[in-house]
C-alpha cells in the first residue's frame, strides 16, 4: 500500500502544484477507469464454461472497485499533502550583507572576519 500512497501524495502535491482544483487529476483517472469498466462491462460473458463467465465478471468486478480504490487513494492524498504550501513568487537569491559591508562572511578577500 506504501507505492499507492506515495504515489497518491505526488498527485496531490501536482494538483497544489499547477493550482488546479483539488480533484481533477482524480477526475482523469476516473474517466479512465470508467472507460475500462465500460469495456469489461461489455466483454461479460453468460455462455461457456464456468471459467470463462468467472473470468469476465470478476474482470469487471475489479474494474469497477478500482474507482472506490481511486477514491480511496484521494482522500488519503488529501490527509498527506494538508499542510503543504507552495510560494507562488519566484525568490532570488541574494547574498547576505552584514553590517560592515562583508558579503557572506567575506570582507576584501579574507574569510576570517566576524561580521
Amino acid at each position: 500500500m506504501v507505492p499507492f500512497a506515495v504515489m497518491s501524495a505526488n498527485l496531490g502535491i501536482l494538483n497544489r502544484r499547477l493550482g488546479v482544483a483539488p480533484s481533477a487529476l482524480f477526475m482523469v483517472v476516473m474517466a479512465i477507469g470508467d472507460v475500462m469498466t465500460l469495456n469489461f462491462f461489455y466483454m461479460v460473458k453468460d455462455e461457456g464454461s464456468w471459467l470463462d463467465i468467472g473470468t469476465t465478471i470478476s474482470h469487471f468486478v475489479i474494474a469497477s472497485l478500482l474507482g472506490v480504490f481511486v477514491a480511496g487513494l484521494e482522500s488519503v492524498s488529501e490527509v498527506i499533502v494538508s499542510g503543504v504550501e507552495f510560494d507562488s513568487g519566484k525568490k532570488t537569491m541574494q547574498p547576505k550583507k552584514a553590517q560592515n559591508g562583508a558579503v557572506n562572511g567575506v570582507l576584501n578577500g579574507r574569510s576570517d572576519v566576524k561580521t
